[in-house]
């Protein structure tokens, strides 16, 4: 079954690894910060480096910049990857149910069937767009953060 569902993203596979790579540098990035923010408050406030800072203020006001576009990137390709398996999804789904015989829709209500056709196809295509991110970034930041430690 994990087999049928992985084809699904063979076609997206260069977005879905960009998509995994922008995860990877959410995750780098997010460890970034309390590093500089120790740094900050540790040293440089109390020696009263001015000059450091503000290139350390300057630095964090970059890297969130450049995370929030990371993000974005995520969200909003993350979304069309998981619109377009469901779509796939769901065009095989409707193959299979042409197929069937008559007898299945005698004993099977037609809402029941709908409902399965568009919420547990919507509930899929968010698991599948967003399980993989958050299980890369939740990884990444446990493995990073107790290395770290």
């Amino acid at each position: 079954m994990l087999k049928r569902f992985i084809h699904y993203y063979k076609p997206h596979l260069k977005m879905f690894t960009l998509d995994m790579l922008a995860s990877l540098a959410i995750s780098i990035i997010g460890m970034i910060y309390p590093m500089i923010t120790r740094e900050m408050l540790n040293n440089v406030i109390p020696n009263r480096q001015i000059k450091m800072i503000y290139i350390l203020g300057i630095t964090l006001f970059i890297l969130y910049f450049i995370r929030m576009l990371l993000r974005y990137f995520v969200q909003y390709y993350g979304h069309v990857i998981g619109v377009k398996m469901q779509a796939a999804m769901r065009k095989d789904m409707f193959s299979k149910l042409q197929k069937l015989p008559y007898e299945y829709y005698d004993n099977h209500e037609t809402g029941k069937i709908m409902s399965r056709m568009t919420n547990d196809l919507m509930d899929i295509s968010e698991l599948a767009h967003h399980g993989p991110e958050n299980f890369f970034i939740s990884g990444v930041m446990i493995i990073g953060s107790f290395i770290y430690l």
